[in-house]
């Protein structure tokens, strides 16, 4: 992810580092690895950073399975136009 990614995503509270060290420096936890990936995979579909967000906002495991489908289709569209 670039930097005005990581930092967009900070901003919005999609992903917050654990450490910020006096010199910048952003420090993640193991964990989050599954977070970035995912960001990574809905900015490639084309999603906003407001997508991405409204994403994690949704707990309902179903209603993220019905946005990646979603975001499927349009992928698929596009590869058909």
């Amino acid at each position: 992810m670039l930097k005005n990614s990581w930092l967009g995503n900070e901003a919005k509270g999609i992903l917050q580092p654990a450490v910020v060290k006096d010199n910048g420096y952003r420090y993640y936890r193991l964990e989050q690895v599954d977070q970035v990936a995912t960001i990574r995979l809905l900015e490639k579909l084309g999603s906003s950073l407001q997508e991405v967000g409204d994403f994690f906002a949704l707990k309902d495991l179903n209603e993220r399975q019905k946005y990646l489908a979603k975001q499927q289709k349009e992928v698929e569209k596009k590869l058909l136009n």
